[in-house]
Formats: C-alpha cells, sequence, structure tokens
C-alpha cells in the first residue's frame, strides 16, 4: 500500500510540474553582463595586485578582498564605467582569499593565493 501512496504522490507531483511549464506561469529571464563588465587582476609587484574594472554602471558597486569564511579584509566603492584599484598584500597571511566583485545585483569572484 506504501508503495501505491508513494507512486501516486510522484505521479501527481509530476503531472503539477507539467502543467507549470505548459501554463508559462515561471518564466526564468537572463540579465547576462558578461559582454559588458570587464573585471581583471593582476600582479603589480611582489606584494600589490592591480585590479582594473571596467562597464559597471551601477552606483553602489564594490570591490572586497574576503577570507573563505567570509571576513573581509580590504573594501572600497567602484566608481562607474572605469575603475583601477591597487591591494596591498604585504600584511596579509599565506593562503587563499577571494577578490569580490558586487555590482548590479550580480557577485563574481577571482581566487588569489598568497604564498
Amino acid at each position: 500500500m506504501k508503495k501505491v501512496l508513494l507512486s501516486v504522490a510522484l505521479f501527481s507531483s509530476l503531472l503539477s510540474t507539467a502543467n507549470i511549464a505548459e501554463d508559462k506561469k515561471i518564466e526564468i529571464l537572463h540579465a547576462d553582463s558578461t559582454e559588458k563588465v570587464v573585471f581583471d587582476v593582476a600582479m603589480q609587484d611582489e606584494t600589490t595586485i592591480f585590479v582594473q574594472i571596467y562597464g559597471i554602471k551601477d552606483d553602489l558597486a564594490s570591490i572586497s578582498l574576503i577570507t573563505p569564511r567570509g571576513q573581509s579584509l580590504f573594501y572600497e566603492f567602484v566608481e562607474t564605467q572605469t575603475s583601477n584599484h591597487t591591494i596591498d598584500l604585504q600584511d596579509i597571511a599565506p593562503g587563499s582569499y577571494y577578490l569580490k566583485l558586487n555590482f548590479e545585483g550580480e557577485i563574481r569572484l577571482k581566487t588569489i593565493v598568497i604564498k
């Protein structure tokens, strides 16, 4: 009896999912900004990284250097259109970190490894 009830429940959930797709009550729109925004990171010297960002239209965009646990070590607002930043890593302990760009509801991460 339990197998029959499970089968009926599974079948009814599949039917309800099919009805949603047919009625198009849910529509997913993609606002892909990968061609519009450039987020480049390069070593400037042994202890400094250079970050170049352009194509940002959001006034509240920000860049931050964070630990894998989310602790922010560096934070700065990004100017619109073109923005260049230098981040001094001299006092940062060896390990893996993330450089996070937050803009227009999107987050991009770059991994930084300090040896």
